[in-house]
């Protein structure tokens, strides 16, 4: 008896490749920063609240006609969202699918195919003819 394998090896020089290129990457030495007198001579900065940073920051100056432009929009995008809320499908195409599982129109009733190709194409089962 034959075994079956997916058809998918694992190629071991790609992965070899990306070993060696880690491996080399970590040993590089990590790069010298240059110190000057002054910057270690500079004292800590302070620790401010964020709130307090926030509060420097100067509002935006909004005139009159970005604010029409942003309420126009806003209703542009309200109205869109109210249309996207409804129904994907329509009433008759609705009954049409929910029917259609037990038609009595022979058209609709399609029949079934003999035989299901397995998902896999080297299975002995898919072929028949030999």
């Amino acid at each position: 008896m034959r075994k079956v394998t997916s058809g998918m090896r694992l190629c071991p020089a790609p992965l070899m490749a990306a070993l060696i290129a880690s491996l080399i990457a970590g040993c590089t030495p990590f790069p010298k920063l240059e110190e000057s007198a002054g910057a270690r001579a500079a004292p800590y900065p302070d620790l401010v609240p964020v709130k307090d940073i926030v509060a420097q920051v100067p509002p935006e100056p909004t005139d009159p006609e970005s604010t029409t432009d942003l309420a126009d929009r806003s209703a542009r995008l309200k109205a869109r969202a109210a249309r996207l809320k409804g129904s994907v499908v329509d009433a008759d195409t609705q009954e049409r699918l929910e029917s259609g599982v037990n038609s009595q129109n022979p058209r609709d009733n399609h029949p079934k195919p003999r035989c299901m190709a397995p998902a896999n194409p080297l299975h002995r089962a898919s072929r028949p003819f030999q």
